[in-house]
């Protein structure tokens, strides 16, 4: 199964707007591939989903943050990052995203973070964006 590290703004589009990113979401639900995390990202994730601005949006869909993040968490498979190195990335907050990829074997990071983007490709993972990475599960 294609192991996938999806990044933490595509977790929160795709919960609360739904689009490109909830279709990703939504294919990872159906197992078409294993979603991948570490307690890293879990934490960004939880720190994310409780910014102020989200708050009507939660209410508006009927799921508490906390709801959305405890499913996500179980349907995930937590893995240990590994150690990267600050030089890699323009952005050190993207290193985590790449621990948790390179760590869990993940082939994939779908993203749509421009410093990430530019890398394409870290160790074995493909960095791609979230319609790029929806043309792989239909081929």
């Amino acid at each position: 199964m294609i192991r996938v590290v999806q990044d933490t703004n595509l977790l929160v589009s795709a919960l609360l707007f739904g689009g490109i990113p909830g279709q990703v979401y939504d294919a990872g639900r159906q197992k078409q591939f294993r979603f991948l995390t570490s307690a890293d990202l879990i934490a960004e994730l939880r720190r994310v989903l409780e910014y102020p601005k989200f708050a009507e949006r939660f209410t508006r869909i009927a799921i508490t943050s906390d709801e959305f993040a405890t499913s996500y968490i179980y349907a995930a498979e937590v893995v240990q990052p590994i150690y990267v190195p600050f030089e890699t990335v323009r952005d050190p907050k993207d290193i985590p995203l790449l621990a948790c990829a390179v760590g869990g074997k993940a082939e994939y990071i779908v993203t749509g973070d421009d410093d990430l983007l530019t890398l394409r490709r870290y160790e074995n993972v493909s960095i791609v964006t979230p319609s790029e990475f929806l043309k792989t599960l239909t081929v």
